[in-house]
This record gives structure tokens, sequence and C-alpha cells, in this order.
């Protein structure tokens, strides 16, 4: 169930198109979506010749944005300054708590004048511990029709089925649980299958879900690759809790590494 969606905001561009694409959300879910603005210390984080605007003209700002973007999508919306920042991402975690939904708006790379945004997103994925939407400047909200669930055919637990599920039923979407290996070897895809029939024993409408896998050393690159191959109306979702899966299994961090580079919208879930 989500009613609280937590949007994080500099008011750049970035984080406005986060902010229409969480109001979207809010349409389908029915919830609300509060806009949160961080006074960032500028002598610490960001170059004092970037010119910070008055927190009264700020405040003003955020204000109007909240009151066009309630008529726009008809929700309620509602904006917060928060003028004491210790470490951003620490404090958008906390503040996530009374939150069910988190979305993030990213330039990829690090940027030192949205240094709230680029690698942050990952950050706050990481450290919210709720379900957070990693949104690219340049995307545009779209219906998803599908989900890509990126898994580890070696971990040992099962997948988060209750919040695969849950966002499978808010969106309409079908779900495809898609691995990466290395190489082939005999002995992966009987291991490959003996979790598929899992998976299809624990889902609840098992028509909806397909399986996919390809052999490739890179798995980030992979990924990347598999998402362009087909339609902009999927949405790839990342477990942030599968550590064998984006560090052991392949020595690299994929969630920080797709969130540098990704042209579409992540989901980063935990369990």
């Amino acid at each position: 169930m989500i009613s609280r969606i937590l949007c994080p905001t500099d008011l750049s561009a970035v984080a406005n198109n986060a902010a229409k694409y969480a109001c979207q959300l809010g349409q389908i879910t029915n919830a609300s979506v509060t806009l949160f603005h961080v006074r960032p210390e500028f002598a610490t984080h960001v170059e004092r010749s970037f010119e910070e605007s008055p927190l009264n003209e700020t405040r003003s700002m955020l204000e109007a944005q909240c009151k066009e973007l309630a008529h726009s999508f008809e929700i309620r919306t509602e904006g917060e300054v928060d003028t004491g920042i210790r470490n951003f991402n620490n404090l958008i975690a906390h503040k996530g708590k009374a939150y069910d939904l988190l979305v993030v708006g990213s330039n990829g790379a690090d940027s030192v004048i949205q240094y709230l945004f680029g690698s942050n997103a990952f950050n706050i994925s990481i450290k919210s511990k709720i379900p957070t939407f990693i949104i690219p400047e340049s995307f545009d909200y779209k219906p998803v029709s599908r989900m890509i669930y990126a898994y580890d055919y070696k971990m040992h637990t099962a997948p988060p089925f209750a919040q695969l599920q849950m966002f499978q039923s808010l969106f309409g979407a079908k779900v495809t649980f898609l691995t990466i290996v290395e190489k082939y070897a005999d002995e992966i895809e009987e291991q490959m299958e003996l979790l598929q029939s899992k998976i299809l024993s624990r889902w609840k409408d098992p028509e909806l879900i397909t399986f996919d896998y390809i052999y490739h050393p890179d798995v980030v690159s992979s990924l990347n690759h598999y998402y362009q191959m087909w339609s902009d109306h999927d949405l790839m979702v990342l477990s942030a809790r599968n550590h064998n899966f984006v560090e052991a299994s392949f020595r690299t961090n994929v969630i920080k590494e797709i969130s540098a580079i990704a042209a579409y919208p992540m989901l980063v879930i935990h369990s």
C-alpha cells in the first residue's frame, strides 16, 4: 500500500522532472506527494560561486510548484524545507521512514552544482530502506507494461515476492526475471530451472511472469543493452539486498553503475 510519496528536490530541471513523475505515481496510487528541499552547507559541498537564493524566495518557489502540481495532477501535495543539513543521504533516509515510496531525480554522473543528485540518487536508494524510483532527467513518465527484475540464479533466498507483486499489481504489468551469467555451464541451467520452479510455485498469477537470461561477463553493459532492446515502457527493478549478485558474483556495484548511465527509470527495492 502506497499512501505517501517523498520527492527530494533542489528545484532544478532534474528534480522538477522527478517531481512530475512522483505526482503521476501519486495519481495511480491515490497518494500524497511531499517535495522536500534541503538547504546545503555550500561552503562544504558546493563551490561558493554558486549563488543561493534567499530562503523566503525558495519557500515561495516550492509552494508555487506544489500548487501547480496539485492542480495539474489532482493530488495532494505539500512542500517542506530543511535548513540544517548534516548528511543529506542520512537525512533523506531518516525522513523516508514516514513514507512508502521515494522518487529521486538523477543526472547520472556527479555534478558540483547539483550535488544532491547524480550518484547521491544511488546512495539514497541504498540507505532509505524503502522502495526508491531513480528517474533520469530526460525521461518522461510512461505507463509501465513490464518490470525487468535482475536476479542471481545462485542466491539461496527467495526474491522479494511481496514487493514485486505489489508493484506488478499497481502497474498491471508483466514481470520478466532476468539473470546474467558470466559463461555457460550445464549445471547453471539446472540451477536456474530449480529457481524458476520455486518462483512459479509462489507467484499469484504465473501467467504474468517470464524468464530470460544472458551469457556475458559484464553485467552492467548487458543489463543496459537488454533494456534498450525493448520498450521504454519497461521498468528496471533491482534489489539492494542481493549482495552476492552485485558484489561477489560480478565484482561490481550494479545499482550504482546502472544509475550513473541509465536513460530509463529504475526501481530499487529492499527486503
